[in-house]
């Protein structure tokens, strides 16, 4: 979109910075989501061996009412809980952008100006090749024209010379 080679320069400098903070934020996310499972397995032993003792203990002191139930349920609500955050944080990271993508961030940046390509050299035509404009009794408008003729340009299809013909006579 931009022309400007300063903007697009300020463009590339903002999508590598942006790319090395993803690339920190998914290593972050892979260490912490081994030590969050790492952190949950410890706390789920923890558990089942305290568990096993306050019955054991209970089984052993008197039988009459069983008061582990009540240290076993609350405990385990916490279990339940790391649990749950420790299979939201472990899940599957998201997929990697492929190598081949000249601007991985035009989806993140949706108003930034798109990269340029290079358009493939394309040989040159002689300029009596220059292509007539449509007469405007078939239902096109100027405009169209003029934007087909501006992506032929572009493209490197037209010449200047024989862009610059055409659209003079497109517009007489």
């Amino acid at each position: 979109m931009h022309d400007d080679p300063f903007a697009r320069a300020v463009h590339r400098a903002e999508a590598a910075e942006h790319a090395r903070a993803e690339q920190v934020r998914h290593h972050r996310r892979g260490v912490v989501s081994k030590w969050t499972a790492a952190g949950f397995r410890i706390h789920f032993i923890i558990y089942v061996v305290i568990s096993i003792m306050l019955v054991a203990i209970w089984a052993t002191t008197s039988t009459a009412f069983p008061w582990p139930i009540f240290p076993i349920l609350a405990w385990g609500a916490g279990v339940a809980a790391h649990w749950s955050i420790t299979r939201e944080l472990s899940g599957p990271p998201a997929p990697p952008r492929p190598k081949s993508d000249p601007d991985p961030f035009a989806r993140a940046m949706p108003n930034a100006p798109a990269p340029v390509a290079e358009a493939p050299a394309a040989p040159v035509a002689p300029a009596a090749a220059a292509p007539t404009p449509a007469p405007s009794g078939d239902g096109r408008s100027t405009a169209e024209e003029l934007s087909k003729l501006a992506k032929l340009h572009k493209s490197g299809a037209l010449t200047d010379e024989e862009f610059s013909a055409a659209k003079a006579a497109l517009l007489r």
